[in-house]
């Protein structure tokens, strides 16, 4: 079918930018969206699309369940399209689809997975109609991204496609509603045994039943707002699971899968509850999409989770962990909190989370650290907090407003010189928890800090 001229013109530019951009060493993942929709503002409407199509959306989890789908699909050896490597708003999305366009812009491929952002959603959505969306939640992320958990519902309500089948987390009381009237499949974890039936996080983003109002209690509380909550009144309730973890073996390393009275045991790809509910999204959504039970059991069997989010190394009779806190998002680094805190043994942790991505065009917005539990690194076990970078004393308040002894805190401005204040020998554990921009310098801090330890 003829698109037009424009269109041609956009996609052959686009094309050639992508290949120069290549010969350049570039990413080259959004600039030739940008190119194709200059040209041809209407591209993304154009452009031919996989004709089955799986979109990844939320605000924390979409990158890790979207390499997870991207792995189990590799293992069984699907010739699909993603965009992996490349950006989740609409000029990443329209380099992606003209990438696996010939230059006829004829798809050459018949599936396909997106990673969506949630605020780009409607301008990607209208044209880019998944068959499947899974939704791993709707939290509370930078006020200067996303403003607030309403604004953002409302957004993928009016853009998520009529005919989209929805595969959402029925633990999360605030992007299990979305689109009511459309078939959906849920997933959830079933109650763990420290778990309450009163919340714990200083920050919840859903609290009244949203049919009259009623403060909504808990079964079970997990964090924040999740969990499973009913309306007193019954008006609401969290909706039964299709998928559920009845049990998790931190041990043997894996979890018991309940769906449809079967039973399934996976491989736990990361003793991280964000990450088990990742993998299990990633589960749901693929099972519905049409792999069997076995083919996902023998996909997750070696699989282990980005190296970009945790990485560990191993010195003398002790492991230090590198884990990524989602900058600016109180919900993300409360998790990671959280794992340091139920992490067993003797440790210390070095706090590397200002933000220099944001920093960079304007000023770094503080107000989120406020919503994150730094409570739960007030605990026995962690003997030695660590801040590094110029607000280090910004975050020093706040673990003092935590209850911690202001003896256990030791602020650098140096980053670099962090890792010095580590004692030798080493705790059992030590921890470097830092921000997205942070990887590459985090992985050097972390391999001096071994030979530095040796």
């Amino acid at each position: 079918m003829f698109k037009g001229v424009r269109f041609y013109i956009a996609l052959w530019a686009a094309k050639s930018a992508y290949v120069i951009l290549k010969i350049l060493k570039r990413n080259a993942t959004h600039y030739p969206g940008w190119v194709a929709l200059k040209i041809c503002p209407q591209f993304l409407k154009k452009v031919e699309k996989p004709e089955t199509m799986i979109g990844v959306m939320g605000t924390n989890g979409k990158t890790t369940v979207s390499n997870m789908i991207d792995d189990v699909l590799s293992y069984h050896h699907y010739v699909y399209l993603n965009n992996r490597l490349g950006s989740n708003i609409k000029d990443g999305i329209t380099t992606s689809l003209l990438k696996g366009c010939s230059i006829l812009g004829k798809m050459k491929y018949q599936y396909g997975v997106l990673e969506i952002d949630e605020r780009s959603s409607r301008l990607i959505l209208p044209y880019v109609k998944p068959k499947y969306i899974v939704v791993t939640n709707i939290f509370r992320d930078s006020i200067k991204r996303n403003a607030h958990t309403d604004f953002i519902f409302d957004i993928l309500s009016h853009s998520i496609p009529e005919k989209t089948l929805l595969v959402l987390n029925s633990d999360d009381p605030l992007s299990n509603q979305l689109k009511p009237q459309q078939e959906h499949r849920y997933y959830s974890i079933a109650p763990l045994p420290y778990e309450k039936d009163k919340p714990l996080s200083i920050v919840r983003d859903v609290m009244l039943c949203p049919h009259c109002g009623a403060k909504l209690q808990y079964d079970f509380h997990r964090y924040h707002h999740f969990g499973h909550v009913y309306c007193p009144n019954g008006d609401y309730t969290s909706p039964t699971p299709d998928y559920l973890i009845e049990s998790i073996d931190y041990e043997k390393e894996n979890f018991v899968l309940k769906f449809e009275e079967e039973r399934y045991t996976f491989h736990l790809v990361s003793d991280n509850l964000i990450n088990i509910y990742n993998q299990l999204a990633a589960i749901s959504v693929l099972h519905t999409f049409g792999l069997t039970m076995k083919q996902l059991q023998d996909a997750f069997k070696s699989m282990k989770v980005t190296r970009s989010r945790t990485s560990s190394f191993k010195v003398k009779e002790s492991e230090i962990i590198t884990h990524m806190c989602k900058g600016q998002n109180a919900v993300a680094c409360s998790r990671v909190f959280d794992y340091v805190h139920f992490t067993k043994g003797p440790k210390e942790v070095i706090i590397l989370l200002d933000d220099n991505g944001d920093a960079k065009k304007s000023s770094e917005n503080l107000n989120w650290i406020y919503d994150a539990d730094f409570e739960l690194l007030n605990d026995e076990s962690i003997e030695k907090i660590i801040v590094g970078g110029k607000r280090c004393f910004d975050y020093k308040v706040r673990l003092l407003m935590a209850g911690i002894d202001e003896s256990k805190i030791i602020a650098c401005e140096d980053e670099e010189k962090t890792i010095e204040y580590i004692t030798n020998p080493p705790k059992e554990h030590i921890f470097i928890l830092h921000d997205i921009w942070k990887y590459q310098q985090c992985q050097t801090l972390a391999k001096q800090l071994v030979e530095r330890l040796k």
